[in-house]
């Protein structure tokens, strides 16, 4: 992914400007221009705080040796005071927290750093709203973990439609060894499934083996898996409208084609 490469940033509090020099990162060689940072609306201070957001999601990385140092303290601030909110744990819920978190350390920390305003005299304050968002973000993430058990729902890194199984998904679950053959109803919502939407079934896939297998091919012929696991994917449907792996002995589990039921 790119990201704008600063090699300095002039803020101006006199005239309530930033200008950045910065590259695209994509591009080769580098090249290097100036730009004002500014947003139609926006007070200077939201401008800083959108900046200091900006370095910590990695949109814009570098700078001079200020910039660098302030970015370090609030990562370690990040690092030692902010165990709940994290990436994985918004990803995993569908929830947006990191990012308000930025804003509260660019807002509390950031901005008045880089006016030379000093923040740390209210550093128990500080502290205390750090605190009291992690606070929010646990019980968040612990309300969103209820809903999704009491729902059947349980997040996915990776899905494929299967090549093997057509009309088929194949999920593999974030955070277990497991994967999910499943209707395509129970995976309506990208990132995760909804076991109780549709018929679905699990089984045990140590390191992505069946994944690839089930999923598109690879490896059905070169692994040992267990018939069980293709009985279990029969019991969500045995009547296929094809068979597409000439060589897989798709009957030998119950698998039949649509056609020869109709006949």
């Amino acid at each position: 992914m790119s990201y704008y490469k600063l090699k300095y940033a002039s803020i101006d509090k006199k005239n309530k400007e930033i200008t950045l020099t910065v590259a695209d990162s994509s591009v080769r060689p580098l090249y290097y221009f100036k730009s004002p940072y500014h947003a139609e609306g926006q007070d200077f201070r939201d401008d800083l705080k959108d900046f200091v957001v900006s370095m910590l999601n990695g949109n814009i990385q570098g700078g001079q040796s200020k910039i660098r140092q302030l970015m370090s303290f609030l990562r370690h601030t990040m690092e030692w005071s902010c165990k709940e909110t994290s990436l994985d744990k918004d990803f995993k819920y569908k929830v947006s927290r990191l990012n308000g978190l930025y804003e509260l350390l660019a807002t509390e920390i950031g901005v008045p750093t880089l006016l030379g305003e000093p923040w740390s005299e209210h550093q128990t304050e500080v502290n205390a709203k750090i605190a009291a968002y992690e606070a929010e973000s646990k019980a968040l993430y612990e309300a969103k973990q209820k809903e999704f058990d009491e729902a059947g729902i349980k997040p996915v890194c990776s899905a494929y439609s299967s090549d093997v199984f057509p009309g088929f998904i194949v999920l593999a679950l974030k955070d277990e060894d497991t994967l999910a053959v499943c209707e395509k109803a129970c995976y309506e919502h990208l990132g995760l499934l909804e076991s109780k939407k549709g018929k679905c079934v699990f089984v045990h896939d140590d390191g992505y083996k069946l994944f690839h297998a089930l999923g598109y091919g690879r490896l059905l012929h070169e692994i040992e898996i267990d018939d069980a696991v293709f009985t279990e994917i029969a019991k969500i449907t045995n009547v296929m409208k094809e068979l597409p792996y000439p060589n897989f002995d798709y009957k030998k589990y119950g698998f039949v084609l649509e056609q020869e039921v109709a006949a």
